[in-house]
């Protein structure tokens, strides 16, 4: 289940990059990327043990 979040945000990194050089398709490109990363920034923030 640890994986699958780096799969899903690695995804949706992809797409926006198509997305963006490629269709040109504004906000929805953007707005999966925004959530990409806040996926991966919750990962981290949520694994890391203090």
């Amino acid at each position: 289940m640890d994986n699958m979040l780096y799969i899903i945000a690695f995804f949706l990194i992809v797409l926006w990059g198509v997305g963006y050089f490629v269709f040109n398709a504004f906000w929805i490109i953007h707005l999966l990327l925004i959530i990409g990363l806040l996926a991966v920034i919750l990962k981290v923030v949520r694994s890391s043990k203090i």
